[in-house]
């Protein structure tokens, strides 16, 4: 559900997903950014090359992108793919998916008709993953893709998702998820100051870098463990001490950096 926000946040969905957050100017900006210098480079490219193939074989290949945010891995797959392709992209937020192109008037056919070359169709719909895909959207797509949904999900949530995206794809059809492995804790019921704080925190970390955020984290947070009585190997203040000094030497002088688990995953329904 997309509700208005205050304080000029253009959109707030009561979800899980606490990415976003900011204007949709901003939002925009961090799709486009994430997508071109991390999300594609990590994995080399928007598909694996055996499933691309595939798809560049065939005459109409249909293409489904969900939770497709701003259409960017969409619209930069339409380059790849055959002139005839048909991709549609389903995203909750409605707020950031690309508006539908004016239908111009058809004007009379000239005598001589230039040819002019066919382009892949692009489609952008409204569509929670949580509930069920228009019955004659059902066994019609080629290709069905996922990025970064892992964070608007709740554990009961994965085996009704899986399905319905399963269901979408044509015998022979292929499922591409990439996703990343547990980032942060999630609040649930949603939580606007929840949200907000974490929007805030991981913006400052990203420009402070990581491992540099987390040592400036690191003191207190076990400052406060010590103080509670303590966990395990983290006792008292020369534990606190010992750990903040292992850790900048592996940083500075063992090359550590911090980072997080990136999946690409992909099947294909049997024939």
């Amino acid at each position: 559900m997309t509700k208005p926000a205050p304080n000029g946040m253009a959109s707030w969905t009561s979800t899980i997903y606490s990415l976003n957050r900011g204007s949709v100017e901003d939002e925009l900006e961090r799709l486009a950014y994430n997508h071109f210098n991390i999300w594609t480079p990590l994995t080399d490219g928007l598909l694996p090359a055996h499933i691309l193939s595939s798809l560049q074989s065939q005459d109409r290949p249909r293409i489904a992108d969900i939770a497709t945010g701003s259409g960017v891995w969409l619209t930069t797959l339409a380059d790849d793919v055959p002139p005839r392709s048909e991709l549609i992209g389903f995203d909750l937020d409605r707020l950031k998916l690309p508006p539908r192109p004016p239908t111009p008037p058809i004007p009379p056919p000239p005598v001589s008709p230039p040819l002019r070359p066919e382009q892949p169709t692009l489609d952008f719909r409204e569509q929670d993953v949580l509930k069920p895909f228009p019955a004659e959207l059902r066994g019609t797509f080629d290709l069905v893709h996922v990025r970064l949904l892992a964070l608007g999900l709740k554990a009961g949530d994965w085996d009704a998702v899986l399905r319905r995206l399963y269901d979408l794809l044509k015998p022979g059809g292929w499922l591409v998820w990439e996703d990343t492995g547990g980032l942060y804790m999630a609040a649930f019921p949603p939580s606007r100051a929840y949200d907000e704080f974490w929007w805030a925190t991981m913006k400052h970390d990203a420009k402070e870098k990581s491992t540099k955020a987390t040592l400036q984290l690191l003191k207190p947070s076990l400052t406060a463990v010590v103080e509670d009585g303590g966990e395990e190997t983290v006792r008292t203040m020369e534990d606190v001490s010992r750990i903040e000094r292992d850790l900048v030497r592996d940083t500075d002088q063992n090359g550590v950096r911090l980072g997080f688990d990136y999946f690409w995953n992909w099947g294909q329904r049997p024939s």
